[in-house]
């Protein structure tokens, strides 16, 4: 069965993470840079991991502490709280409600434990995932491959069943990409612009489906060999003359098609800045 891929909007939002070892690491560069709330709970600390607390905290954190990071904000990359404990179900009552929920230890029957009591708190519903365990997991990580200076993301999954053929076939995207990353940027930026640009010209309720069609179309039309070199001003005014020619006679505008458009050859010439 097939999973759903989602981009997950995490920004000061509260995220669990149970397990502070081997398997825990990975997760930190996904989850820090998403500017979540990141409490961790673990008896013991990877050093890697004391990496992500603030300097006054790597003197040591005594056994049973919870320290919660008075300076943290969501652009500082740092853990938000750290519990120095083994879990305790309790500890789940740190947070009225989490977005995520990760379990990371070795010990598979603790594992199944602290899923039941998720489960038993929140519903079958809570979104958690414990290591090494895809039945207990409703939701994956996969590999991310990372373009364009964070703007292009890209989710390579399996599903749980090969983390490292996902990790093999991320680096090879990046590889093959990496030295189109300023034209890729560069094409996410201006694509980016655009749309800010038509959606103040067409703001009505029933011009979402003609500005958002006539985007795709523009879009297919440059290609991704393209849409860096396109001219947003000219574009925007292509836009609005094709907007209300659409709307003379109705309210709601009439259905853009891919033959309204110029060729690909014409667009480049009177609407790119080749």
């Amino acid at each position: 069965m097939l999973s759903l891929q989602l981009a997950h909007r995490l920004e000061n939002r509260h995220v669990l993470l149970i397990g502070a070892g081997d398997v825990a690491v990975t997760r930190i560069p996904k989850l820090l840079p998403t500017g979540c709330k990141l409490t961790i709970i673990s008896p013991s600390l990877h050093d890697k991991i004391r990496a992500t607390f603030p300097s006054e905290w790597h003197d040591g954190i005594p056994l049973g502490g919870v320290i919660t990071n008075e300076h943290w904000n969501s652009q500082i990359q740092q853990s938000y709280r750290v519990v120095n404990d083994t879990y305790r179900q309790e500890q789940l009552d740190l947070e009225p409600a989490w977005s995520l929920i990760l379990v990371c230890i070795s010990d598979h029957d603790v594992s199944r434990q602290i899923y039941e009591d998720v489960v038993a708190k929140y519903g079958s519903a809570q979104m958690i995932n414990v290591a090494d365990v895809p039945p207990l997991c409703n939701f994956y990580f996969g590999a991310n491959a990372t373009l364009a200076q964070g703007r292009l993301q890209i989710l390579v999954s399996t599903n749980g069943l090969s983390p490292r053929f996902s990790a093999l076939l991320r680096d090879d995207i990046e590889q093959r990409y990496d030295s189109q990353a300023g034209q890729l940027d560069l094409a996410i930026d201006k694509l980016g612009q655009l749309r800010s640009r038509i959606r103040v010209i067409a703001c009505n309720t029933n011009d979402v489906a003609f500005r958002m069609n006539w985007v795709k179309l523009v879009t297919d039309r440059f290609g991704l060999a393209y849409c860096h070199v396109m001219d947003v001003e000219k574009l925007s005014h292509l836009f609005t003359q094709m907007y209300n020619d659409a709307t003379l006679q109705t309210v709601t505008p009439v259905a853009v098609t891919d033959s309204d458009l110029p060729s690909h050859d014409y667009m480049l010439q009177h609407y790119s800045q080749l």
